[in-house]
């Protein structure tokens, strides 16, 4: 097929045309002659509906890009959605799902409760959302499993029967070896307390590992601490009714249009 472009000519002056009112003899009409000059059929450029949209905008960033740029906070609510349209419907005996990040929430970001309040040592998951630029490393993570040996030490409340680390970018390697051995993980929180938890539960006053919050440490049962993957997140998210309004609906590509005929017969 021939692709051409219109271009114009010089303009050309008109004839004397005698006895028409508002032309007078000898006048130039800017009214240019064309002809066509080809030029290079357009190449074909992949996901061009992804990009004719981004001109504006930015192109479609990935899931996991896009949580990036939550803030801690946003990323806070994003879980409190995941948890209150997903797991109440996916996790058996939810009653009450719970915000409780900010101050004074002794270490809970998201609580899920799996029993009604005046239920005795009452049942609940624990989410503890961490937005950092890094992976969660074994540092950040010991000091908030020391405000749960602390508080539950304390009586303040009673342990959870799963603690949940929820990330955007996972945890780093050494991290994920201690959760996934607990014992190994309970002796580090034992040998790294002054280092890591000590001065990271309160602002107001240094918490030293006691013999009785020793005790309670070793008795403890570590095996309730988990990782929540981050593409899991999403795609648990993906079937909550918050889902678009974080994520926008995706973009569907159009099928490649039909190859125009090489000839047109053209009706007598």
């Amino acid at each position: 097929m021939t692709y051409g472009r219109i271009v114009a000519r010089q303009p050309y002056r008109a004839p004397s045309i005698r006895g028409y009112v508002g032309l007078t003899a000898g006048t130039t009409t800017q009214q240019p002659s064309l002809h066509l000059e080809p030029i290079s059929p357009p190449t074909p450029w992949p996901n061009a509906n992804a990009r004719l949209l981004g001109l504006g905008a930015g192109l479609p960033m990935d899931p996991l890009g896009r949580l990036e740029l939550f803030s801690p906070k946003d990323f806070e609510r994003f879980t409190l959605e995941w948890a209150s349209d997903y797991l109440s419907k996916h996790l058996p005996g939810v009653y009450e799902v719970q915000q409780r990040g900010g101050a004074g929430d002794k270490g809970r970001d998201v609580i899920v409760w799996l029993d009604p309040p005046h239920v005795k040592s009452r049942r609940w998951h624990l989410y503890q959302c961490k937005h950092y630029s890094t992976c969660l490393g074994a540092d950040a993570a010991s000091a908030e499993i020391g405000k749960i040996l602390y508080h539950t030490a304390n009586g303040a409340y009673s342990p959870p029967v799963e603690y949940w680390f929820v990330t955007h970018k996972d945890v780093t390697s050494p991290l994920q070896d201690l959760i996934d051995n607990p014992n190994d993980l309970k002796n580090f929180i034992l040998s790294n307390w002054d280092k890591y938890c000590s001065e990271k539960i309160t602002s107001k006053v240094k918490i030293n590992l006691s013999t009785q919050l020793e005790t309670h440490i070793k008795t403890f049962d570590f095996s309730i601490f988990r990782v929540k993957q981050p593409l899991d997140l999403i795609k648990e998210h993906s079937q909550t009714r918050y889902h678009f309004t974080a994520f926008g609906a995706p973009l569907l590509e159009r099928p490649p249009p039909p190859k125009p005929p090489s000839s047109v017969v053209l009706p007598r």
